[in-house]
């Protein structure tokens, strides 16, 4: 019997049809290239969010936990030093000491002081030292030493007194009160002749107690470290008392060392790997209330411990997509007569979608961008016109740049028999939203401005501030909105000069050979944090001949840039106030302009800008 030469490819099967080799080929060359096309693309994508967490983590978050706990510790202090001080001029006090503790009921009224200070804001302790006596008084009324130069626990006190400062914060253990004291020490009387020294003392187990609130993880560690990097306080009781360069890399100590000998202040983050591999981000920011720093160790697994979450997701998804779309291009290829026909017929109808979404898309664009462009021509008519600006102005020059099509930035003005008013105001947000925000204001202001109304600036900002809240919150006091803006108003008298007032917006008035700023009040108009009974501070002043008043948002102030991109701030903005004063209007704006975007340089824009200035009508 002859030997069988018929190709594999052709043998009849069951129910005399050809099994397609060719087919099943393309079906597992396209099943492969589907699997690698959804690996990968999960595989970017968790590379591209986890770079993305990481950067946020170092960036923001991490910042802002460092930046609380600082806040927090330095508030205490602060407010401690803001009662030593206190004490320190307290005339019962002073007066008992100068009759050296003698008088009875001026010695039981000042030791009731400070024991009222404890209970009031939450002190551990307080106290008096009498550097005429030596007695040692404490909040609760006993006399608990009598200090002595050759006692070193009494130190504290004779170093102080030489130093010749009105405060100072000192970290100490006190052996009479057997803790360690933060106490804040303010001198009574002449520094070169001080009657004695009070204060108050924060418990450091207290801090460390707080400290246990903010820990991120089980193996994270926060410490509070003096100039040498000892361990002053941590959440883990054994950690204190000893060097940070126990549990901190050598090499991540010599940066923290550099910093600590240096009179920066902002917040650093470094990460390192321990021998195991573990990855750890070490965060560090000076106290400005005293000469500790706080530094903060969080394993990366800790902190970003979501993003194995993420990366299970993600292989569930894969797995689940790749199953899907091979099952479903299986069953769509055993039912083509000619595979490489259909593949040809898929690709096209492919395109044909493509490109009818690609159509969809662009049309929807272009409706959104005809909304914007419409909804700017709305905001654009309600600012007031050039006529009406040169109504109430001499002269004037306007730089108007919202950061999208529309902003949140708005000028607003208006003239009565008495006088003009004009409003400079800077919305929460940007684009549409802040655009929405300055109708609702401008809607708000015509309602409120009247003629009585604009010759008490500061009266019509606590009016606007009313009228808003309840435009924005009505009776829902629980809404997470919490909108508003900053605000400046001058009202121009036709008799009587101008008075200004200013929601976190200032005026600069520059004369020949002076610059005058009034500085707006640093609460914000609607906000839930400005109480409706706030009053807002009016200025009244006179018009000189050559004075030209400057009026900004503080988009102009922010905007990065820069050798070190920071903000360009309120200083260069005086120089560039300077600079141009003796130019007419149209070239102080064009300066401005100039200056501004050669700060920028290749930086976007961040914020809505306007900036004006004008010289009012003289009388």
């Amino acid at each position: 019997m002859p030997k069988n030469t018929q190709n594999p490819m052709d043998i009849k099967v069951k129910n005399n049809k050809f099994f397609d080799y060719n087919s099943l080929r393309l079906i597992l060359l396209a099943s492969m290239t589907i699997i690698l096309a959804v690996f990968l693309m999960g595989g970017i994508s968790y590379i591209i969010t986890k770079n993305a967490v990481v950067e946020k983590l170092k960036s923001r978050d991490l910042l802002y936990i460092a930046q609380s706990i600082t806040t927090k510790i330095d508030s205490r202090i602060e407010r401690a030093k803001e009662t030593s001080l206190m004490l320190a001029k307290d005339p019962v006090i002073k007066d008992w000491i100068i009759g050296m503790e003698k008088d009875t009921l001026k010695g039981t009224l000042s030791k009731q002081r400070i024991a009222e200070i404890v209970h009031a804001f939450d002190y551990d302790n307080s106290f008096i030292v009498s550097n005429l006596t030596y007695h040692y008084w404490t909040e609760t009324g006993e006399l608990i030493d009598v200090m002595s130069i050759n006692d070193d626990d009494d130190s504290w006190f004779f170093d102080f007194i030489e130093e010749k400062k009105s405060i100072s914060t000192i970290i100490d253990y006190n052996n009479e009160r057997k803790n360690t004291f933060a106490f804040i020490n303010a001198l009574m009387g002449d520094i070169n002749d001080p009657l004695a020294v009070v204060g108050v003392g924060i418990s450091l187990e207290d801090i460390s107690d707080e400290f246990k609130s903010y820990k991120f993880g089980e193996q994270s560690n926060m410490w509070l470290v003096d100039k040498n990097a000892n361990i002053y306080i941590s959440e883990d009781a054994i950690h204190s008392g000893k060097s940070l360069r126990e549990f901190v890399p050598s090499t991540i100590m010599d940066s923290i060392n550099s910093f600590l000998h240096t009179t920066l202040e902002h917040t650093k983050v470094l990460e390192y790997k321990n021998a195991e591999g573990m990855v750890y981000d070490i965060i560090y920011q000076k106290l400005q209330s005293t000469d500790l720093m706080l530094v903060l160790q969080i394993p990366r697994k800790e902190s970003a411990a979501f993003i194995d979450t993420i990366k299970i997701n993600t292989l569930i998804a894969c797995f689940i997509a790749i199953i899907l779309l091979v099952v479903i291009f299986y069953l769509i290829s055993k039912k083509i007569a000619d595979p490489y026909k259909r593949a040809i017929q898929l690709n096209r109808e492919m395109e044909r979608l493509v490109n009818e979404r690609t159509l969809e898309l662009k049309e929807k664009n272009q409706k959104i961008i005809d909304s914007i462009e419409y909804a700017q021509m709305i905001q654009e008519s309600i600012l007031p016109s050039p006529q009406e600006m040169q109504n109430i102005f001499e002269d004037y020059f306007l730089l108007w740049k919202p950061r999208d099509i529309v902003g949140g930035d708005f000028y607003y003005t208006k003239s009565f028999d008495s006088g003009s008013v004009f409003i400079l105001g800077d919305c929460t947000g940007h684009g549409v939203p802040g655009a929405l925000m300055t109708m609702t204001v401008n809607s708000i202001l015509n309602y409120i401005v009247d003629e009585d109304s604009i010759k008490n600036p500061g009266y019509l900002l606590k009016r606007l501030n009313v009228a808003l809240k309840q435009t924005l919150y009505g009776r829902n006091s629980l809404s997470n909105i919490d909108d508003g803006l900053d605000a400046g108003i001058i009202y121009m008298s036709k008799k009587e000069g101008c008075i200004f007032a200013g929601a976190r917006i200032s005026l600069s008035i520059k004369g020949e050979d002076y610059l005058k700023i009034f500085k707006g009040d640093r609460k914000g108009i609607g906000y839930k944090n400005t109480d409706d009974t706030y009053k807002f501070k009016n200025y009244s002043f006179v018009v000189s001949k050559d004075d030209i008043f400057y009026m900004t948002t503080d988009g102009y102030l922010h905007q990065n840039g820069g050798e070190k991109n920071f903000s360009l701030g309120k200083t260069k903005f005086n120089e560039i106030i300077d600079e141009s004063y003796h130019q007419d209007m149209h070239k102080q704006k064009l300066l401005f302009e100039e200056k501004l975007k050669a700060y920028m340089k290749n930086e976007v824009q961040r914020d809505d800008i306007t900036v004006i200035g004008f010289k009012p009508h003289r009388l």
